[in-house]
């Protein structure tokens, strides 16, 4: 909600979502199965970034329902900046225990989400919006717990993740952190939504990878102002970029050709800015 004078009147201005009480499925969504069996970690975090409005929680809330009707005798908590999603097992026919809070209402900080989640014993812990220092040293706690952690933040790829993700710390210890953070990662899920050929309706495009051991010891002996570069060989050799996927649905006939050919632009231009930087280094 926006608030502005015009003249001597002041006007207020909002923007509304609606969205469904039960979360979708991952097979409402089209969610590929290499991000489901991303789900299998029992440790460490994955995560889901994209731009506001993308469709990120919205995915975590269909993972998090896909975990609560296929796994048995284990608790969820997530704490959301705001709830957006309610699970309820009256629907969703479960054997979990889920357990959801509303930051904004509990608590003053995302700093204070850390102690309060290790009391609660939950076996997966999910985190909305984690997208300023708060919510990143939130993180950095939550993953050394030896519980498996979802949170959504906001970065425009996943080469660009652990970038934004390092732009939170302070400059003294920022390249511990992101080495740390990159420990304890199994999992990068990229998305936006696009235009469909027809309609109002829109598209998922996802990229993802699964984050391997080796990948992970590779990549936190890199320096940070390399990690973009060297995430993207990653994702090229072992698992989908945004563009890869967008291809794909593009000539399934499932993307507006207009929307393609502005992600063309876009990850051809990145691709020339990549080059050139690497001219410079």
């Amino acid at each position: 909600i926006g608030v502005r004078l015009v003249g001597s009147e002041m006007c207020i201005r909002d923007s509304l979502r609606t969205i469904p009480q039960n979360p979708p499925t991952i097979s409402e969504l089209g969610i590929p199965q290499e991000i489901v069996d991303m789900l299998g970690n029992t440790a460490g975090m994955l995560l889901v970034v994209g731009g506001t409005g993308s469709g990120k929680t919205t995915t975590c809330a269909a993972l998090i329902r896909h975990i609560l009707e296929t796994r048995h005798g284990l608790s969820i908590s997530t704490y959301e900046d705001p709830m957006e999603h309610y699970f309820d097992t009256d629907i969703i026919k479960t054997e979990c225990l889920i357990e959801q809070a509303e930051v904004n209402f509990l608590l003053d900080r995302w700093n204070d989400v850390a102690p309060t989640l290790l009391r609660s014993g939950s076996d997966i812990y999910f985190l909305g919006e984690a997208s300023d220092k708060g919510g990143m040293e939130a993180l950095v706690k939550l993953s050394g717990l030896g519980k498996f952690l979802i949170a959504t933040t906001h970065a425009n790829s996943i080469t660009q993740t652990f970038s934004r993700i390092g732009k939170e710390f302070p400059i003294d210890n920022r390249d511990s952190l992101l080495s740390d953070v990159v420990q304890k990662t199994r999992g990068i899920v990229s998305q936006r939504l696009v235009r469909a050929p027809k309609g109002p309706g829109r598209t998922a495009v996802f990229g993802y990878l699964e984050f391997s051991g080796f990948i992970r010891d590779a990549l936190s002996k890199v320096h940070p102002d390399d990690l973009s570069n060297e995430l993207k060989q990653y994702v090229e050799k072992y698992g989908v970029s945004e563009f890869v996927d967008a291809t794909r649905k593009y000539e399934a006939g499932f993307i507006h050709e207009e929307d393609f050919r502005a992600l063309e632009r876009e990850f051809s231009t990145d691709e020339i800015q990549r080059s050139e930087a690497k001219k410079i280094l």
